[in-house]
């Protein structure tokens, strides 16, 4: 199995990357390629569902008040991610400034803040707030497995 974080790329033109460069070594046949649905694997743990499991004492309605909290207090952090990506490989072109086009890139971050926020530092933000939530000292993860973390590549995979 190859996983790439989507990132801010084309899942589609990175899918027909990674397949050339497997069939150029003839193990196209015998891998599994996962792209990630959102910008990176980490993503997939913000799930409310998932969470109410973790975590039983939070209900699957606080879960998604928490998981848009720290959506919120990291969209500074996702859309310079965001900014700086578009600027190196996306369609506005190579950029020298990605301050340039800002205020179109974080308009796009704004149209579907799920699809580009940077999952990883959202997750670390979660974390933290369920940590307070639960009024634990000890650090908290959502990093576990749960049946309502399904990758269909994955899925796929199991022997």
């Amino acid at each position: 199995m190859i996983h790439q974080d989507r990132d801010n790329n084309n899942p589609q033109q990175l899918q027909q990357i990674i397949s050339k460069h497997l069939r150029s070594y003839e193990l196209d046949s015998i891998t599994t390629i996962l792209i990630t649905k959102y910008y990176d694997i980490e993503s997939y743990f913000l799930n409310e569902n998932h969470i109410n499991v973790v975590f039983p004492e939070i209900s699957k309605d606080r879960a998604k008040v928490l998981i848009l909290q720290a959506t919120k207090e990291t969209e500074d952090i996702s859309k310079g991610k965001l900014r700086k990506a578009l600027a190196q490989y996306g369609k506005f072109g190579k950029m020298e400034d990605p301050m340039e086009k800002a205020e179109e890139i974080n308009a796009l971050y704004d149209s579907d803040p799920t699809k580009y926020r940077y999952g990883k530092d959202v997750l670390y933000k979660l974390e933290e707030l369920i940590q307070a939530e639960i009024g634990s000292a000890e650090k908290v993860s959502l990093s576990m497995l749960s049946e309502h973390i399904r990758i269909n590549e994955v899925e796929k995979f199991k022997l």
